[in-house]
């Protein structure tokens, strides 16, 4: 998406990564010039010594962008992520501007980066400050748990949501063919990856009642079930009373279909940077209860575009699900809403615009 809104503003982009794999060989297919030059995250490991040994050897591993920057000679470096400190380096040594664009999160709300930590977040604080000409964050929880208070050149910009997801819903019927999920049931589904912070214990303690209530309410799940956790989760819920009316699908490609599949979603999660499942029900128009936390709370309007509940507590989400559940007209006005904030937000189109604006202003200022 990056790449292709700076392609449609006329400029010329390569593209580098840490490691050969399917997003080199997907960008390759799209006919932009890829190269893999090797470094780590500089965040890898917790402790002092660990964390100054990190900064050496990604200092070292910056020389090899030093002498791709010399031979291509770029007018900016765009870096994609908090945890490649090389790129920005180099580019920092060779004079050339840096828009540092950061999604990850420290600890302070449940990020997953739990390094560094006390004092160190100074340090790290201090050498983004220093490398980036500007720097990007998706989410104002983003900028204060990484940045702090001295948030300086930040530009608050929200993850876009792919022109896919805003395309006019089909029938539920036919996607829940897709899927095998019963075609007359009422489905409330949960998107993304299924990881402990994700909360999806949380929700089935929350959905019990539900359950027992209404045996036309199922649970479709998505995400990769081959981790530890997931196995686990797995095993719990289907040697529950419930187990068979909740339906663990996997990683799913076509997550339009999925989210038109259901007639509400939830995202219980602990914590979220940015919450990219969210923006992707309110584009598709499936009525959202989420948790308030993180990113979340930038995109969940309570009573507005959907219903925020806190993490953990099991009596409002249980609350507000059944609340949806019953009330197709509420659904109604909160997709409605839900859809103008997509499109108004959270579409690429405006994504490429403020993107491609201070990218150019970037520019321009280090040619005065």
């Amino acid at each position: 998406m990056i790449a292709n809104a700076f392609v449609a503003n006329g400029w010329d982009v390569d593209v580098t990564f840490a490691f050969d794999g399917p997003f080199v060989r997907q960008l390759a297919d799209a006919n932009f010039p890829v190269h893999v030059v090797p470094h780590r995250n500089w965040l890898r490991t917790s402790g002092v010594l660990r964390f100054l040994h990190n900064i050496y050897s990604e200092t070292q591993a910056s020389r090899a962008f030093l002498s791709y920057y010399r031979d291509k000679r770029p007018d900016l470096v765009y870096v994609n992520t908090l945890v490649s400190f090389a790129a920005a380096r180099a580019a920092r040594q060779a004079g050339i501007p840096v828009i540092w664009h950061i999604r990850e999160m420290f600890a302070e709300e449940n990020g997953e980066l739990r390094w560094p930590a006390g004092w160190m977040k100074s340090v790290v604080r201090s050498i983004i400050q220093r490398s980036a000409a500007r720097v990007i964050v998706n989410s104002c929880i983003c900028r204060d748990t990484v940045l702090g208070a001295d948030a300086g050149n930040t530009i608050i910009l929200p993850n876009a949501v792919g022109r896919q997801f805003l395309v006019t819903r089909r029938p539920s019927v036919e996607c829940r063919r897709m899927f095998g999920l019963p075609e007359a049931g009422f489905i409330i589904g949960v998107p993304g990856t299924i990881r402990p912070v994700k909360g999806h214990r949380f929700l089935f303690r929350s959905v019990e009642r539900l359950l027992d209530d209404n045996p036309m309410v199922h649970i479709a799940v998505t995400g990769p079930t081959e981790s530890k956790f997931a196995r686990e989760l797995i095993q719990e819920v289907q040697s529950g009373p419930a187990g068979g009316r909740v339906f663990f699908l996997g990683s799913v490609e076509d997550m339009v279909s999925f989210y038109h599949t259901c007639d509400l979603c939830c995202i219980p999660s602990e914590s979220e940077t940015f919450g990219r499942t969210a923006v992707e029900a309110l584009a598709t128009e499936t009525p959202l209860v989420a948790t308030a936390v993180g990113g979340l709370k930038e995109i969940v309007r309570h009573e507005q575009n959907g219903l925020s509940v806190a993490s953990g507590d099991i009596h409002a989400l249980s609350t507000s699900l059944e609340r949806l559940s019953k009330d197709r007209q509420l659904c109604g006005r909160f997709t409605r809403a839900g859809r103008k904030d997509a499109v108004e937000k959270f579409s690429e189109d405006a994504y490429a615009k403020v993107l491609s604006k201070y990218v150019e202003l970037t520019i321009n200022e280090s040619r005065t």
